[in-house]
C-alpha cells in the first residue's frame, strides 16, 4: 500500500476527533463565519481570531480528507469466494487506540498556538509510528460503522465483517459455504461482502 493511502487511513482513524473538536467550538465557527460573512469585519477577525481561523480550517480538511477516504475504500470492485478459515478477535486494540489517542486530544484549545503546535507533533509522531507498524485497521471508524475486525488464524490477515467470528463458524460447518471477500481499495485489508451458501446435491 501506497505512502499516501496509509496516511490517509491515518487521517481517517481520527474522523470522531474532529467531528467532535468542531462540534465544541460551534460557537466561535458561528462567530467567526457571521463576522467574515455577514458582518464582513474581515480585518478585525483576522487580527485577533487569526490562530482560530487556520485551526478551524486545517480541521475541516482533515475532515473532509477522512470522508474521502473512507469513499476510496468503499468502492470495492472485485469480490472473490473463499473457504471459511479459523479467526480470532483483532480488535481490541482500537478501544485502547480511542481511550489513548484521542480522547486526550478532545480539550484542545484552537486558539492556543503552543498547545496546537504540541499536539501536531504528537499527530504526526503517531502517524509515523501507526503507518510504519501497518496497523491500519485499528481504526473506530470501522467499529463505529458495525465491522467486527478480525484475524485469520492461519494467515493472519485482517478483516472486516458485520458477522461476528461465532456466526462465521457456524457457517463454516459445511464446506459447501464460502466467503465473499473483496479487498478495501488500495490496503491489504479484506471486507466481508456476503456468505455464499453451498446447496447439498
Amino acid at each position: 500500500m501506497g505512502f499516501f493511502w496509509k496516511w490517509s487511513m491515518y487521517v481517517m482513524s481520527y474522523f470522531p476527533l474532529y467531528i467532535l473538536i468542531l462540534l465544541q467550538h460551534l460557537h466561535e465557527i458561528f462567530a467567526i463565519i457571521k463576522g467574515l460573512v455577514i458582518e464582513k469585519h474581515v480585518n478585525e477577525l483576522v487580527s485577533t481570531k487569526l490562530v482560530s481561523i487556520i485551526s478551524i480550517a486545517f480541521f475541516v480538511i482533515l475532515l473532509f480528507w477522512a470522508i474521502f477516504t473512507f469513499i476510496h475504500l468503499k468502492r470495492i470492485k472485485t469480490v472473490k469466494n473463499e473457504n471459511i478459515g479459523r479467526y480470532e478477535d483483532a480488535g481490541e486494540g482500537t478501544l485502547n487506540y480511542l481511550a489513548t489517542f484521542i480522547v486526550p486530544l478532545i480539550s484542545l484549545k484552537l486558539s492556543d498556538v503552543d498547545t496546537l503546535l504540541a499536539n501536531l507533533a504528537l499527530f504526526i509522531m503517531l502517524g509515523k509510528l501507526y503507518t510504519m507498524g501497518d496497523l491500519l485497521y485499528l481504526n473506530p471508524v470501522f467499529t463505529l460503522f458495525g465491522y467486527h475486525i478480525i484475524r485469520d488464524k492461519d494467515n493472519k490477515d485482517i478483516i472486516l465483517s458485520k458477522i461476528c467470528i461465532s456466526d462465521l463458524e457456524d457457517y463454516g460447518e459445511s464446506n459447501l459455504n464460502k466467503l465473499q471477500l473483496a479487498t478495501l481499495g488500495s490496503t491489504n485489508i479484506r471486507i466481508v461482502k456476503d456468505v455464499k451458501i453451498g446447496e447439498q446435491k
